[in-house]
């Protein structure tokens, strides 16, 4: 049986499982069809730009001390992906969160 050893690839391309990225593998590739594509998950959290500063901190505590890989916070967009942004929202609060 010497000498027939299989062998995997195990390098994936990332494009046809989007539901095996990393939040690192998401946030190197992010871009508007990114933040569209991905549903809240345990990698991702949608927040309007309205979000408070406490739902903020409680998402960020979660994710600091999730292993291995934490996840990401979309500020701007809606419930249902819609993207909103912070144009409507006063520096202030920008500033705050």
């Amino acid at each position: 049986m010497s000498g027939n050893q299989l062998t995997f690839d195990f390098n994936v391309p990332l494009d046809g499982l989007p539901q095996l990225w990393t939040p690192d593998d998401i946030f190197d590739c992010l871009d508007q069809s990114a933040i569209e594509r991905f549903k809240e998950d345990s990698r991702i959290e949608r927040k309007r730009a309205a979000v408070s500063k406490k739902d903020l901190a409680d998402n960020l505590s979660m994710w600091a001390n999730t292993q291995p890989s934490g996840g990401i916070i979309f500020v701007g967009v809606e419930d249902d992906g819609t993207i909103s942004g912070c144009k409507n929202i006063e520096q202030e609060h920008i500033n705050e969160i």
